[in-house]
């Protein structure tokens, strides 16, 4: 009888031990996971929303001190564009042209 009162003891402290080692893993492992998850979030908080693309970046342009848009055509066809679709004289639009040579104009 006491032989298996001994086994039931080695047994009991196996158990505990096992349990403590089995706790022990399941820390690390929701640790590292965690770990992973932070890591993760950072990477998509590192993602910067891109501005809106306003419709006359893709012409020449600037703005002056008073606050005027300029624009100007990087080729022949864009300075027509412009002329055709987006000068309008109720707005005050005013169109300059440089009288010189290989000069484009609509």
């Amino acid at each position: 009888i006491s032989a298996l009162y001994d086994k039931k003891k080695e047994f009991t402290f196996k158990a505990d031990r096992a349990m403590k080692a089995s706790e022990k893993v399941i820390d690390i492992a929701v640790q590292k996971s965690e770990a992973a998850i932070r890591k993760h979030q950072n990477k998509k908080t590192g993602i910067e929303v891109g501005r809106k693309v306003h419709w006359f970046e893709r012409f020449h342009w600037f703005i002056t001190r008073e606050g005027l848009l300029v624009l100007s055509g990087r080729d022949a066809q864009q300075n027509e564009l412009l002329v055709k679709r987006y000068l309008r004289k109720s707005h005050g639009d005013l169109y300059v042209h440089a009288d010189l040579h290989g000069a484009a104009t609509c």
